[in-house]
């Protein structure tokens, strides 16, 4: 698409324009596609027009007499002759006729003026043969146009050149909310340029391009044939974010003028997952079982960050699953599945993961067959509890053991002891009843002693 402001043009993605303003996705979303519409029915229609030949064309009544070239006067003879042997004449088409009008249409808009959808010829790998041109009015500059454009596409404003005034009218009048949010914010505060302040700002538009074009696939140039489905996308965001990608629509491949493009090996999931990824920068939850088919897609396409993206989530999940779960196995089986393929893969860090999770686990995996000789070894080796510990462990509950056996032997002599020796004073037991009275004999003995002792 490209935008007509003043005497200079911009040459701007529809998605773009109408993830970041709602006054361009009505008109996009509506007059664009209207447009399109009658475009392609009427190259259709020429086309089946011409289709017994270059110079050569039916026609089945006199209403459409209008399309005949006009001939000399022996070609018309000949003319006559034919129309009356048949209903169906053919004579060639006039030059006006090869190539349909442009479709233009006013637009009932403050910033905008008009809408015209004309068609190309012989464009380096186009895919599309209908370019859209969008005329603006005299109300949005082309400073502040090229500003605009600018933080949709990088999400940064340029501070030599901010004219915070005339971009917070011009935002307003295209519905673009988070940048009139941010002009009237600098205003008010007068903030420095801070690139990291005005990214909180077009965050959002990553999430609409999100919404907009993955899920619903609006304006969408390019079809993946993929195992078990087809899903749509944009190639211009697709060559932006991947490098495999722009490679591939670039060159001088097979792809760079296909509109369907064959997939194999990759599944509807793992490719959902892939442009979300590429559209928002995020990604939604991962499944831990599902979690190979598209770290293998990730390295496929060389997206390192994609792929720590995807070892973050899982491990996240798993931990997870250990709190809720506590000891069960699923955690140490899925762990146990995934040690060894996302090697393959580059996911060192999930590999890494697994195996400190299955060293804790060490008695139940040290059996599995699928482990490599080096797993083996590693996890022989970091065992937790390591051996040292075991055996500790062991040789402790030994002495416990036998302990507790001592005690049980010792415990009918001391139990008897003291049940003699206790007892509550108010409640004496037998045997200290009938040791109560000796002692008081005892005493009574010795005070009858001290009495009859004579006093010096």
């Amino acid at each position: 698409m490209v935008i007509i402001c003043g005497a200079k043009g911009f040459p701007v993605h529809r998605f773009m324009l109408a993830a970041a303003c709602e006054a361009f996705h009505r008109l996009l979303a509506n007059d664009c596609v209207s447009l399109s519409a009658e475009l392609a029915r009427s190259s259709s229609e020429s086309s089946m027009v011409s289709s017994m030949g270059e110079a050569t064309t039916g026609e089945f009544n006199e209403d459409t007499e209008y399309l005949i070239r006009q001939d000399q006067a022996k070609q018309m003879r000949v003319w006559d002759q034919i129309k009356r042997r048949s209903s169906c004449q053919i004579l060639p088409l006039s030059d006006s006729c090869k190539k349909p009008p442009d479709l233009y249409r006013e637009v009932n808009h403050p910033a905008i003026v008009s809408i015209r959808v004309v068609k190309c010829d012989k464009i380096q790998h186009a895919t599309s043969q209908t370019q859209t041109i969008v005329t603006m009015s005299k109300l949005i500059s082309q400073t502040v146009m090229q500003e605009i454009i600018n933080f949709i596409y990088t999400g940064a404003l340029d501070a030599s050149a901010f004219k915070q005034q005339e971009i917070r009218q011009a935002a307003e009048l295209l519905g673009f909310h988070e940048l009139s949010k941010l002009s009237q914010f600098i205003l008010d505060q007068h903030l420095l340029f801070d690139k990291g302040f005005m990214l909180q700002f077009h965050t959002p538009l990553a999430g609409r391009l999100r919404d907009m074009f993955v899920e619903r696939s609006m304006f969408a140039d390019v079809t993946f044939d993929l195992d078990d489905g087809i899903h749509l996308a944009h190639r211009a965001l697709l060559m932006a974010r991947c490098d495999p990608m722009k490679a591939m629509f670039q060159g001088h491949f097979r792809e760079s003028v296909s509109r369907v493009i064959s997939f194999p090996g990759v599944k509807m999931y793992a490719f959902h997952i892939l442009l979300s990824y590429i559209y928002s920068d995020k990604i939604p939850a991962v499944e831990p079982a599902r979690c190979l088919e598209l770290l293998e897609l990730a390295n496929r396409l060389c997206m390192n960050r994609l792929v720590t993206l995807v070892e973050a989530r899982v491990i996240d999940q798993l931990q997870q699953r250990d709190r809720v779960c506590g000891d069960d196995d699923q955690v140490v089986e899925i762990a146990l599945s995934l040690l060894e393929p996302v090697k393959l893969h580059n996911a060192h860090n999930l590999a890494d993961w697994c195996m400190w999770r299955l060293c804790g686990a060490y008695d139940r995996v040290c059996r599995a067959r699928h482990l490599s000789q080096p797993s083996r070894d590693y996890l022989s080796d970091n065992r937790w509890p390591p051996v040292w510990y075991v055996k500790e462990f062991d040789y402790y509950q030994k002495c416990v053991n036998e302990q507790s056996k001592e005690q049980k032997e010792l415990r009918p002599t001391t139990s008897l002891q003291a049940n003699q020796q206790t007892g509550c004073l108010c409640f004496t037991s037998k045997t200290r009843r009938d040791s109560e009275p000796a002692a008081d004999v005892t005493t009574a003995l010795c005070r009858s002693d001290d009495a009859h002792q004579p006093q010096l």
